[in-house]
């Protein structure tokens, strides 16, 4: 529907292991919070039939995949990427897998969602999918992940979710040379 309302064509592509999630290797993983195969695919094939071809499923344990550039289209940049893989090993592997795409499959700035990053369960910076953003920020010169300064003003005020959205700023994206204004800017007086 988005697709024909803005006339952008949009790909969507869910990862999913089917088995759920993979053993926490430590406190990072939050061991109190998540257990392996928490969360398993219940019927891929109903799901399939749901998509009916509207989103692409990748099988596997997305810590395996090599490059997203085996796996998208280079001719529809990411855009958006809501990150719901629970433990920190898992959201490091798929923040490496995003920042590691050359920024020809990358918009300027990468909205991206986390669901793990506010609640009461005591999720803190030192684990989980706020030490993966800790560290690709660290990591990586040219792909920096914020949290998203725009979102209160465009939904007038604060919500709880806002905390969960973040962008990816590609700053090493050639568009970012290039000025967007046409003219120069002048205070008067």
């Amino acid at each position: 529907r988005l697709s024909k309302q803005s006339g952008v064509a949009i790909s969507v592509f869910g990862f999913d292991s089917t088995v759920g999630l993979p053993a926490p290797k430590d406190y990072r993983d939050h061991p109190e919070i998540f257990q392996e195969g928490d969360y398993p695919m219940q019927d891929i094939n109903r799901l399939q039939q749901e998509l009916d071809g509207r989103a692409n499923l990748v099988i596997g344990d997305i810590r395996e995949i090599k490059s997203l550039e085996q796996v998208f289209d280079g001719d529809r940049p990411l855009a958006f990427a809501s990150v719901d893989v629970d433990l920190y090993s898992s959201s490091k592997a798929v923040l490496k897998l995003i920042a590691d795409l050359d920024f020809t499959f990358l918009l300027p700035t990468v909205a991206l969602h986390f669901d793990d990053v506010w609640s009461n369960w005591g999720l803190n910076r030192f684990a989980g999918e706020l030490l993966a953003i800790e560290e690709i920020n660290e990591e990586y010169e040219f792909r920096k992940i914020d949290r998203d300064r725009y979102v209160d003003y465009w939904h007038d005020g604060f919500f709880p979710w806002h905390a969960s959205m973040h962008t990816l700023h590609v700053l090493n994206h050639s568009s970012l040379f290039t000025s967007l204004r046409t003219h120069k800017e002048v205070i008067p007086g």
